[in-house]
């Protein structure tokens, strides 16, 4: 039963563009292959057809670095999910449109881009033109609420995008690791066949406390930004292709973080495998999780992103509550094909 339900939900999740990957009639990657540029390629290319667009359109245009990104990989599997949130970030770099000031102002735009192949080319919006750094609000959170991507991401003095550009640099970096949970939920045929479930798990795990921190930090962000840069809040609360690509992100966030919990239920068929309960109750990283989305649900949190619903012009055609579709309203999605 539990299969059925797993095979129902990736067959209704193809329909609707969330999680397109391909299983192979004969695959032939093996987990033990060598871990290199060659073996990755040659897995992604079998099993996610969505991320290996975006790497092959990085490849044909000398951007692509996939072997530095394996370097810590203990397979390919494993390290496939790094490989496709950085070429992410290589791809989104490269068709960017935007210069730095000698002040340090940003002018221009940032793209966006959705598993489903939908696109946003989000203008730099700001008071001055002067980014609203997200360490000013950053400083401002408990220490029991800094999980372990705080100091590298959002803490004083960090030089990230995520750090620097406030808003925008977050935004980037939540679709990046929507991106490696994608390619990771993809290879989930592979996992199964090679009986190597803790990888899918230790990867899908890390990824979705990556969800639950970004949104923590946008929604904080905004927030403070509503007490004390009221400026910043109001343009930064009309910036519709912003607010369009974080719904469409945080959709299939929550549409992928289903599937990865329905994927755990299958591994808890394995007699080596312990049960998903019991390794939500004990990591790190799953404290990290329930902490993170309790305090988001708090009102002040849940309204911003009421209202960030609200101004959202894509919309989401709900089947069953099991999937949502992502479109334009109006308009078709936009794919781009090289």
């Amino acid at each position: 039963m539990k299969l059925y339900r797993i095979i129902a939900s990736l067959l209704l999740s193809m329909i609707l563009g969330l999680n397109v990957c391909f299983v192979p009639a004969s695959a032939e990657s093996r987990y033990d292959d060598e871990v290199n540029e060659e073996n990755a390629l040659a897995l992604l290319r079998e099993y996610d057809p969505v991320g290996w667009e975006v790497v092959s359109f990085n490849i044909d245009n000398g951007h692509s670095s996939v072997e530095d990104w394996l370097i810590h990989a203990d397979s390919n599997a494993y390290g496939l999910g790094t490989v496709m949130h950085e070429e992410y970030h290589m791809y989104t770099f490269y068709r960017n449109d935007y210069f730095i000031r000698e002040n340090g102002d940003y002018i221009g735009s940032e793209t966006i881009r959705l598993t489903n192949g939908l696109e946003f080319r989000i203008p730099y919006r700001n008071p001055g033109n002067t980014m609203f750094k997200t360490e000013t609000y950053a400083c401002t959170i408990p220490q029991d609420q800094r999980t372990f991507r705080f100091d590298t991401y959002v803490s004083n003095g960090t030089n990230t995008s995520a750090n620097v550009n406030g808003i925008y640099g977050l935004i980037d970096e939540y679709a990046a690791y929507s991106w490696g949970l994608h390619t990771e939920l993809c290879l989930y045929p592979f996992y199964r066949s090679s009986q190597i479930f803790i990888d899918l798990y230790n990867c899908g795990i890390n990824d979705y406390q990556a969800y639950a921190e970004f949104r923590f930090w946008i929604l904080g962000l905004l927030n403070y930004e509503k007490k004390y840069a009221p400026e910043y809040y109001e343009v930064h609360m009309n910036n519709i292709e912003w607010i369009n690509a974080y719904c469409g992100i945080t959709m299939q966030f929550r549409e992928m973080i289903r599937q990865f919990e329905e994927y755990c239920a299958v591994m808890e068929d394995s007699k080596t495998w312990k049960p998903y309960s019991e390794r939500l109750a004990e990591d790190r990283e799953s404290r990290g999780i329930i902490m993170l989305n309790e305090v988001t649900s708090a009102p002040e949190y849940s309204e911003i992103e009421a209202e960030l619903f609200r101004k959202c012009t894509i919309s989401f055609s709900q089947e069953e509550n099991t999937g949502r579709k992502l479109a334009r309203r109006g308009t078709s999605s936009r794919h781009y094909r090289h």
